[in-house]
């Protein structure tokens, strides 16, 4: 036991004592400690908590065991001591590798990945939990983690600046959300194909979920729009943006972009998914052929919101099928309402049937609704209303063969839908063949529906209308050109996306009411062009693709004089057209046979496809980049509707802004 207390005495003697003097005798009482040096034998007083008297004789009277004393204590110094451990003292520094990696974790995992509110920090549950895990680390508070969650937005902000400096053109979808206390913000997102590590990737970017203050007029979206533009360096850049058909949104790109002029002053002041939103405006002014041909940039209507519309103007059409909708909306609710109706429901059919409520605002939701139903046998749903009381809801054979009509006439718009809102693969490819596929699906309907006949007719002149600009290009009467915002999707983009595709190409043809010869003469227009873009678009590779073969030959400076003999005996290298390559890329239908054409990946053809077909790469690069639709801002905002659940609706803007960013962006 005295040893033991010896060392531990031993630890608590300041270094210079231990070092060069002996007898040392603590006299806390007085607050002064005594030690005899071992040199000379004096003995040093000094006030108690302190060395300096001790340094000061060693420096004075033996300047080389001084020397020899700050060189050892030096040392000592680069060796971390393991005292604090031992004494019990093992707080973990904020600082430290590891603190950094769980503080970190904290705010990538749990606050943003996980939507857990910054206030948990500071609870004594978490802090709890943290100490069980790992006594020695001890979490930042609230303010603090606000301040790392800004620095992680700044980071990511400059990651994404780097990225698109890289890049020719960007595209952009735009909209705006208000979230539970009515607060607007306007959210943008940047999309690109970009090569990385050898490999082409469809990339996505949220730019901004930001607040958004005043009326939602043209004026005060476009400041927004180009405030953000210019932040981020893409202001010229931006080929096309992408919104949906709310009149405020169609004026304020048109002033951007610019276009002829509007004389409405439309404001927006519901929530973007509102079905007013989509309407078309009144009055609102087509574009002037000159215009649409000059300009470089435009917007484009996202082809999810104007399919929905086409939708809606069929649904108004067919009054006869209303009652039993209405039936299945009220079975709906009383399935969600009442629990003794659950439980017949639940011992007819089993757990795992239901039948979802509808959204106003999402037409898929009661064709979801009427696919559910017809999923049940029609018999033994008439009996559990019967059981239950409501036999008003009961389906007649008549509603029910309308309700099977309806899914089956509807179901290819919910799959078109979804096929054109996605992300990661190229959408705007798709447009142009789910329209033709369409009108083929509602010209076989149209003879054999037996219920929904006007149903059919309403949804076959809508898209007619609605997509008249895609109707109109691949007309074999007319001579291409490109229709701009003069028709309604009537860009060139659609027609080139569509062929630049693999899983297309012009196997589209088949859904076109036209001779062998008529499609021949269309096949020859889209191939001129093709060809002409791409080689417009790849008119800096002219040269490269021109390379003589070097002649090793006399010195620099007799080489104009015996040029022409390098060439001498050297054949020219042939170079390969447009056209060619293009004519090789319809003829690659083998390179797809072994797999379905859902499949296949456009991106990773054009990967493989860089250094073969070089001249429509850069424009298959630039068109396949190309949202079809505004679904990828709708995720943005669905994310901010998670994050800013009912218990956190006291979240300030700028924190739900950050939240929302860093979120969206957590891949970079």
């Amino acid at each position: 036991m005295r040893h033991d207390f010896d060392w531990v005495f031993q630890m608590s003697v300041p270094m210079v004592i231990n070092h060069m003097y002996v007898d040392y005798m603590p006299d806390r009482p007085n607050n002064r400690h005594v030690a005899k040096c071992k040199l000379c034998g004096s003995k040093v007083p000094d006030r108690f908590g302190t060395t300096s008297n001790f340094t000061r004789h060693l420096k004075g009277k033996h300047l080389s065991e001084y020397q020899e004393y700050t060189n050892s204590k030096a040392r000592k110094g680069n060796v971390q001591s393991i005292t604090p451990y031992l004494l019990g003292s093992s707080k973990m520094l904020p600082g430290s590798t590891q603190a950094q990696a769980i503080t970190n974790s904290i705010l990538m995992d749990l606050i943003v990945q996980e939507g857990m509110p910054l206030r948990i920090v500071d609870s004594v549950g978490f802090n709890r939990f943290l100490d069980t895990i790992n006594s020695r680390y001890r979490s930042p508070c609230r303010k603090t983690f606000v301040g790392l969650l800004v620095k992680k937005r700044n980071e990511i902000k400059g990651n994404i600046k780097r990225k698109l400096a890289q890049c020719e053109t960007v595209n952009i979808t735009v909209d705006i959300w208000s979230d539970r206390r009515m607060r607007s913000y306007i959210g943008i997102t940047c999309h690109v194909l970009i090569e990385e590590s050898n490999s082409l990737n469809l990339k996505s970017y949220t730019l901004a979920c930001q607040r958004f203050v005043g009326k939602h007029t043209s004026a005060n979206i476009i400041a927004h729009f180009e405030q953000m533009m210019e932040e981020y360096g893409i202001k010229n850049k931006v080929e096309f943006v992408i919104t949906d058909n709310a009149s405020n949104m169609k004026k304020a790109f048109q002033v951007s972009f610019p276009e002829c002029s509007d004389t409405e002053d439309d404001v927006a002041d519901t929530p973007s998914d509102d079905m007013s939103d989509w309407e078309d405006p009144e009055g609102f002014t087509v574009l002037s052929r000159e215009i649409c041909d000059t300009a470089k940039r435009g917007r484009l209507s996202c082809f999810a919101h104007t399919l929905q519309l086409c939708i809606k103007d069929g649904l108004d059409h067919i009054k006869c099928i209303r009652p039993a909708l209405s039936k299945l909306s009220k079975l709906s609710s009383i399935l969600h309402s009442s629990t003794n109706f659950l439980n017949l429901f639940e011992a007819k059919f089993g757990s795992n049937k239901s039948i979802p409520a509808s959204n106003v605002t999402r037409w898929n939701s009661t064709l979801i609704q009427v696919e559910k139903v017809i999923m049940l046998d029609h018999g033994r749903l008439s009996e559990l209303c019967k059981e239950a009381g409501h036999a008003e809801l009961i389906f007649s054979g008549r509603e029910w063969g309308q309700l099977s009509e309806l899914e089956s006439i509807l179901g290819p718009f919910l799959t078109a839908t979804n096929l054109t809102q996605g992300e990661h693969i190229p959408t705007i490819s798709c447009v142009l063949p789910t329209i033709l596929a369409l009108n083929r699906h509602l010209k076989k309907h149209l003879g054999s529906a037996k219920h929904t006949k006007p149903l059919v007719e309403g949804l076959k002149n809508s898209l007619s209308q609605r997509f008249c600009g895609i109707f109109s290009n691949v007309d074999v009467i007319d001579d291409y050109s490109d229709l701009g915002n003069s028709e309604a999707f009537g860009e060139e983009v659609y027609l080139l996306a569509a062929v630049l595709d693999p899983r297309f190409q012009m196997r589209w043809m088949v859904d076109i009411d036209a001779s062998e010869n008529a499609r021949a003469i269309l096949r020859n227009k889209i191939t001129d062009l093709v060809t002409t873009l791409a080689e417009r678009v790849t008119a800096s590779s002219d040269s490269s693709s021109e390379k003589e073969d070097e002649y090793d030959g006399p010195p620099n400076k007799y080489g104009k004089l015996f040029a022409s003999y390098g060439r001498r005996g050297f054949a020219k290298k042939q170079q390969v057209s447009a056209l060619t390559q293009f004519l090789k890329y319809l003829d690659s239908d083998g390179i797809a046979s072994h797999m379905a054409l859902e499949d296949m990946c456009p991106i990773t053809y054009w990967g493989e496809n860089k250094k073969n077909l070089n001249l429509l790469y850069n424009l298959a690069k630039r068109v396949l980049a190309i949202p079809a639709s505004s679904a990828p801002v709708e995720r943005v905002f669905s994310q901010g509707g998670i994050l800013m659940r009912p218990h956190r609706a006291r979240l300030s803007p700028a924190t739900l802004s950050d939240l929302i960013f860093v979120k969206c962006n957590a891949n970079i």
